[in-house]
């Protein structure tokens, strides 16, 4: 895989990112901090939990990221106007949203893939 950023650039080209972990997500088994990067680069647009359990695998691996990744300012939640609790705790009418600090996660996980996977 090529280096998809300099030390020294921004927040870079954000497509060039997922492009980078959707590759190392569909090839390889995911660890915990895959499963981080891939629930960043959903959320990256806002994505309900809905959504986010359908392309990351269950909503119990979900709930289990969610929290933390909210608690350290990787993800954000906006209440979309339409708000209710359903009868099994779920919240509807929430989209969550990739921060400025989860793409900088997802920067520095796609740089650490490059330089495990360069073949020196």
């Amino acid at each position: 895989m090529q280096k998809l950023f300099q030390a020294d650039e921004g927040l870079g080209n954000r497509s060039e990112v997922v492009k980078g972990i959707e590759t190392k997500v569909k090839i390889e088994r995911r660890g915990k901090t895959d499963l981080i990067a891939e629930i960043l680069v959903v959320a990256k647009r806002g994505t309900t939990i809905s959504a986010l359990a359908e392309k990351v695998g269950n909503v119990s691996t979900v709930n289990r990221y969610l929290p933390p990744l909210l608690k350290r300012g990787l993800i954000r939640l906006e209440k979309t106007g339409k708000y209710f609790l359903s009868t099994d705790g779920r919240e509807y009418g929430v989209l969550y949203f990739t921060t400025k600090k989860g793409f900088m996660f997802l920067k520095w996980y796609t740089n650490l893939l490059a330089l495990l996977s360069k073949d020196d």
